[in-house]
């Protein structure tokens, strides 16, 4: 009886469906267009978000304004004349679309988009289950499960249903099936299945099933439309997440060796627990793209990359840090020191890598920090660099009594200080007055660096060096010249700032002190630089330019500590300077020293 009603029921309903098909195909278009939206140029864009907002603008015209629409209009007036109840699916259908585009929009974790897909739909029928299949090589395989036990997949009422996910694979359409008769655990029983093809783009991407057993359940023809339109919103849906997992997986993985990179390998220091971590350096790497070109030198790298696999015990990882550099990261703590040591030689460094005719000898300089959790790749690269500084091939343990790591340890915590204090404007200059022996009055002053810790005066001899290191130099010499000229503004008094070899190499620092001329009104002949003697050392022919273009602006230019390491004559004559600094290693014994006299005197 109640299968005669529903058949009379789905009789009456037909002419209006007919009346709905038009707004269905309306529908249709506007998910679509939401899908092609990603396509679009910026133009074409524009105009869809357009086609968007007018159909957002239909619910709020009056019913005299409809009537005056168009036959899309007419299809929401078709709409608007559905039943409550079918009014109500339809919203809920809607709204789940809704959802599950604000969850795409968000980047949330990728499963949860495909767990909500799924609860949408299972939620639209008011269905109880259902499981969501993706398209792999090997065909189809179960990823999302609601209420559904994984062992019932291979119970034999099941056989009924994977019959008709394999139809809806095969046709890409959808399968709908009402009450049908089945026999579960020997017990003669009903099932109705809903089985959508997820396709975008005229690519199968997978299917969602969704079943109700045991209770006789009624879909309507418009609900069956209403489903095919959700199906083609979900494989939006899928793809956006497909396209994310390969985003996602592009982002962690080295194109080249196909190892995962350094943003993998700080997830991966993320989890708790004692580690071995091995940074491994390739020992004049950049030589081999030299001599042999690019090719060899990416040959070089993939061999490297299966010797080192081959070595690698269980629970043990291999990744990409960058052009030159590997790291081993291990919770296998039987994978020692000794034996990544002995491993990398006996399976690398003692075999030359075969590339054309050529033959390749490689070795590791390897930091290794073992059996701790935190910090890391900062222990291992301090460990490194002490290894690097003793030559090729040489493997040190972190360890903190060791005496270079100590060293890079000090200059860890003041490069810290400096960094500290200049987020927080705590660095600030000392004026030191230089006095005339003959007349006693104060002629320039000398403006050197301090830090201010918290009302400790820090001396830069702490901090300085450490910050040539890390190449921080030259912001010190920015805030010493921002300082010095607001505090001399107005001031018709001499004063020198220091500047060192790693303020050569940056031009806008010239920009930077004739901008500060022109602002504060300085006479440039009050304003000595002083050339700290290790502009001597490199870069000579652009260190001369420097300081020429300095000059250009009407600056003096003094020579600190001359006389000391490389100072000679001839480099006096090229810098043409306006005032020597003599070392004071001569002259603070001219009382007591005969030769610092003289020196100090030829000078």
């Amino acid at each position: 009886m109640d299968r005669e009603n529903n058949e009379i029921l789905e009789d009456d309903l037909i002419q209006q469906i007919k009346d709905k098909d038009k707004y269905i195909d309306y529908l249709e278009k506007v998910i679509v267009a939401q899908s092609n939206t990603l396509l679009l140029s910026d133009k074409e864009r524009l105009e869809a978000d357009q086609t968007i907002t007018a159909y957002e603008m239909l619910h709020q015209l009056s019913e005299d304004e409809i009537r005056d629409r168009d036959s899309v209009i007419q299809a929401h007036e078709n709409l608007m004349s559905l039943s409550a109840q079918e009014l109500l699916q339809k919203d809920t259908i809607l709204n789940s679309i809704l959802e599950t585009n604000q969850y795409i929009c968000t980047i949330i974790e990728e499963n949860a988009i495909l767990q909500k897909t799924l609860m949408n739909l299972i939620t639209s029928f008011n269905f109880k289950r259902g499981m969501l299949l993706l398209k792999k090589k090997d065909g189809l395989r179960e990823e999302i499960f609601i209420n559904i036990d994984k062992e019932e997949l291979s119970k034999s009422y099941f056989t009924f249903s994977r019959e008709k996910m394999r139809d809806v694979e095969e046709m890409k359409e959808a399968v709908i099936i009402k009450n049908e008769k089945i026999v579960i655990d020997g017990k003669d029983d009903i099932i109705s299945i809903v089985c959508l093809p997820l396709i975008y783009q005229d690519i199968f991407l997978g299917i969602i099933y969704i079943d109700c057993i045991g209770s006789t359940i009624y879909i309507s023809p418009n609900e069956i439309e209403t489903a095919k339109i959700f199906g083609t919103q979900a494989a939006i849906s899928l793809n956006s997440v497909i396209l994310y997992k390969k985003l996602k997986e592009q982002s962690i993985v080295d194109k080249l060796t196909g190892l995962p990179n350094r943003k993998k390998l700080e997830i991966d220091l993320e989890a708790p627990g004692p580690k071995t971590f091995a940074l491994l350096n390739i020992d004049g790497f950049s030589s081999i793209n030299v001599a042999y070109g690019v090719e060899a030198g990416n040959f070089v790298l993939i061999s490297i990359v299966d010797r080192l696999k081959a070595i690698l015990p269980p629970e043990t990882e291999l990744y990409r840090l960058s052009a030159d550099e590997f790291v081993i990261l291990s919770r296998n703590m039987e994978f020692t020191p000794s034996l990544i040591k002995t491993s990398i030689t006996n399976n690398i460094t003692n075999s030359a890598i075969h590339y054309q005719k050529i033959h390749i000898n490689i070795s590791f300089s390897i930091g290794i920090v073992y059996k701790e959790e935190k910090q890391l790749l900062r222990k291992a690269d301090i460990s490194l660099k002490s290894a690097r500084k003793k030559g090729r091939g040489y493997v040190i343990v972190y360890d903190e009594s060791y005496g270079d790591i100590k060293q890079y340890q000090e200059v860890f915590f003041w490069v810290n200080k400096l960094k500290d204090a200049v987020r927080k404007d705590k660095m600030l200059p000392y004026y030191q007055g230089i006095y005339n022996n003959k007349t006693g009055a104060c002629d320039l002053y000398e403006c050197l660096v301090r830090i201010n810790d918290d009302g400790k005066i820090i001396s830069p001899t702490k901090f300085l060096e450490p910050a040539k290191q890390i190449g921080l130099y030259s912001t010190v010499s920015y805030c010493m010249i921002d300082k010095t000229f607001n505090y001399f503004q107005g001031k018709d008094i001499i004063f020198s700032i220091n500047l060192s070899q790693e303020d050569f190499t940056d031009d806008k620092i010239i920009d930077y002190i004739e901008y500060k001329l022109n602002k504060h009104s300085h006479k440039p002949e009050n304003i000595i630089f002083e050339i700290i003697e290790d502009f001597s050392l490199k870069n000579i022919t652009s260190s001369l330019e420097f300081i020429k273009k300095l000059k250009t602006l009407g600056v003096k230019i003094a020579i600190d500590d001359f006389g000391s390491e490389f100072s000679n004559f001839s480099r006096l004559l090229s810098i043409n300077a306006d005032y020597i600094k003599i070392d004071g290693d001569f002259i603070k014994n001219i009382p007591t020293d005969e030769n610092s006299f003289k020196i100090a005197r030829s000078i």
